[in-house]
């Protein structure tokens, strides 16, 4: 994915990412170095790394925290500007339909508000809609890609999209 992601990502935008982490029954995986090391050697360059800490865990080993990790393509360097990214959130409650829990709204709004105003946002693991719906709100334009035909459906219903059914597999369009 790092690759195409840098492909159609503008010169001057930015990666986020949310990474938890999973043990995987014997000990903690570390997903945000193994996706650092990745993304570095396709062409990334980590500029802030942030994290919300939920105070709402379904984990049985009881890891309360995802952080953010922002990227940008090499050369392009961004200075801090002093902005927490950090939070305390309620891990929100997945959409009905959903099988995954989904990303706070005001971590996604922060995000987005710290982006190039009129910059489309590409969303990657769409999930159940959440960056999409932020978006919306703040009057951005929003691409979302989600693998999970169930999923994709959830965020077209939950955002009232139209064009979802193109972007599924041809086999998945026939059935219906």
């Amino acid at each position: 994915f790092g690759r195409e992601w840098k492909r159609v990502l503008a010169p001057d935008g930015d990666l986020w990412l949310v990474i938890g982490d999973r043990h995987d029954g014997a000990e903690w995986v570390g997903m945000d170095a193994l996706v650092i090391g990745w993304l570095r050697r396709t062409g990334w360059r980590l500029q802030s790394r942030g994290f919300w800490a939920q105070t709402r865990s379904r984990e049985r080993w009881d890891n309360r925290v995802n952080y953010l990790l922002r990227f940008r393509k090499v050369g392009q360097v961004v200075r801090p500007r002093g902005t927490t990214l950090c939070w305390m959130l309620p891990l929100p409650r997945s959409h009905p339909a959903s099988i995954w829990d989904a990303i706070p709204e005001p971590v996604v709004r922060t995000v987005l508000e710290g982006s190039k105003k009129r910059g489309t946002v590409l969303d990657p693991f769409a999930g159940a809609g959440t960056v999409g719906r932020v978006a919306a709100f703040l009057g951005r334009e929003w691409v979302g890609v989600e693998r999970d035909p169930r999923m994709a459906l959830v965020t077209a219903r939950r955002l009232q999209l139209r064009r979802v059914r193109a972007s599924l597999p041809a086999r998945r369009r026939a059935a219906r």
